[in-house]
């Protein structure tokens, strides 16, 4: 059974026929004078013994001792070897145990039958007549392969399983810049967006279709063109293709995304982008003592307004004031202790002896004081009178000093420990101190008082005190006597009295009866 194929209009003519030749070629199915009729680019391309006579391109192989051909340019009508030219090429195949379809897979065909192909010829328009027997094994791959990014290229030779390694022939002559489907159709191997180009042209900023410069791979400006991925990247910072890089560029650092500002004591930095699509993050930093300028902190001052409320300006420089202090006048004071601005941010001066003590002017240690509310040390104290030295003074008369221990008015004393006050001042030998050791005959001398020793009560006066019985003068009769004396006992207290006499014995007189007489005080 024979089958005719017309691959002249076939789109697989050029897929299959050169590794169908390769192939026929290994296996050892042409006579020797149909090896010129094989076309070739180089000796590589022919049989053993054989080199490649490159009368026009592709040439054909001839034995070595062969006479080269005569140089003329082959046409349609050019005899080779004396077989006459046709129109189309017939091919018949005989088919063994794994023939090859048009689509490089198995065909249909029954084993043994034999299959005669019309092949087209290429450029050189040329018709040959050959029988070929295909070997039992199928090509291994098709002589092209697709690249990335859409371009197309030949691939190296493909080995068969064959005595001879032959490269495959394909006829690759379209120019650069001519329409193409893929890599196989073009000189330069590259079909990139369906013209011939003269390089692989896969970056993201190339391409090889641009306008008037169709097949030169061309670095474009603005976005990627022909359905490539966007640059990426966001606002100031997004990528773009530049013209002289393949690669999208992206801005760095010297472009700003973003203005500088401050605001409420804090100074916030412009952004940059990052030279990845994106924008820096931005940096704060607090004023101090300065207050915000239009998009920065200042760092100098002329007056005390460049300056934040608790600062003030001193030889151009804001200085912060301390603890508890307060700006007045571009001064730093602290209100409740400054003499100077006592409790006011206008001057109010506290004046001689006075002391500025929580915002209020209070005496100085040392002044006059009635309570502790009017001192500075919040401590007064009370001075008592001792007019005769005898260290003890006199309840009723004082005066008050803030916070010293002695009086600065002469007389006055610290008011005693022991609570006692002195009940005669102008008589030092009256005074609480005074020992009760003798009874007094005359009152103080000063103060007219029987109360010496300040006690609250008059001393007690001499007694006539009964003394023992006696006999009279006739010393027939028992008689009792007075005479003036002390009582032991304290004023207000009580003493014996004797009341009566009798003889008891001849030469006895003694007393019959006696009673208790209070002391008697002055």
């Amino acid at each position: 059974m024979t089958r005719q194929h017309d691959l002249g209009s076939s789109p697989f003519a050029g897929r299959f026929l050169a590794p169908a030749l390769a192939i026929l070629l290994a296996a050892g199915c042409f006579r020797g004078e149909d090896l010129g009729k094989i076309y070739c680019v180089t000796d590589q391309n022919c049989p053993s013994g054989h080199i490649c006579v490159n009368v026009t391109k592709p040439g054909g192989c001839r034995k070595k001792a062969d006479a080269p051909l005569d140089g003329g340019a082959l046409d349609s009508t050019s005899p080779i070897d004396g077989v006459s030219p046709i129109d189309r090429t017939t091919v018949d195949i005989a088919l063994e145990s794994s023939p090859i379809g048009l689509d490089g897979s198995p065909a249909s065909l029954d084993q043994g039958e034999t299959e005669s192909v019309d092949v087209a010829t290429g450029a050189a328009d040329r018709n040959v007549t050959a029988d070929v027997a295909l070997p039992d094994a199928p090509l291994d791959s098709p002589p092209s392969l697709p690249d990335t990014a859409g371009q197309t290229h030949l691939d190296a030779p493909q080995a068969v399983d064959s005595p001879t390694d032959l490269p495959i022939v394909v006829d690759a002559s379209k120019a650069i810049g001519v329409q193409c489907q893929n890599g196989n159709e073009c000189g330069s191997t590259y079909c990139v967006e369906g013209f011939c180009c003269d390089g692989p042209c896969t970056g993201q900023c190339q391409s090889c279709s641009m306008q008037t410069k169709a097949g030169t791979c061309t670095n474009v400006t603005g976005a990627p063109q022909l359905g490539k991925a966007a640059c990426g990247g966001t606002g100031d910072c997004a990528g773009t293709c530049n013209g002289a890089s393949p690669s999208c560029f992206f801005p760095d650092a010297q472009t700003s995304c973003g203005a500088a500002s401050c605001t409420s004591g804090v100074a916030t930095s412009g952004r940059s982008c990052n030279s990845s699509g994106g924008c820096g993050a931005a940096t704060t930093t607090p004023c101090g003592s300065y207050i915000c300028g239009s998009t920065s902190c200042l760092t100098s001052c002329t007056t005390v307004a460049d300056c934040v409320s608790d600062a003030v300006c001193s030889g151009g420089t804001c200085v912060a004031c301390g603890s508890g202090q307060t700006v007045c006048s571009n001064q730093c004071v602290n209100l409740k202790t400054d003499n100077n601005h006592c409790g006011f941010r206008t001057t109010v001066a506290c004046g001689s002896g006075r002391q500025c003590s929580g915002g209020v002017c209070k005496l100085v240690d040392g002044q006059a004081c009635t309570s502790n509310a009017d001192c500075a040390s919040a401590v007064c104290n009370t001075f008592y009178y001792d007019g005769d030295g005898d260290g003890y003074p006199v309840s009723g008369n004082s005066v008050g000093f803030c916070n010293v221990t002695s009086s600065p008015n002469s007389g006055y004393i610290p008011a005693r420990s022991d609570g006692t006050w002195d009940c005669c001042d102008t008589d030092s030998t009256v005074n609480p101190g005074v020992l009760l050791t003798s009874f007094f005959i005359d009152a103080g001398n000063n103060c007219h008082t029987w109360d010496w020793n300040c006690s609250g009560q008059a001393e007690k006066k001499q007694e006539q005190i009964a003394g023992p019985c006696w006999f009279d003068s006739t010393s027939s009769s028992c008689v009792s006597t007075t005479a003036p004396g002390y009582p032991s006992a304290a004023c207000g207290g009580s003493y014996v009295v004797s009341q009566g006499c009798m003889v008891t014995s001849p030469g006895n007189c003694t007393s019959t009866s006696s009673q208790n007489a209070p002391v008697a005080c002055h």
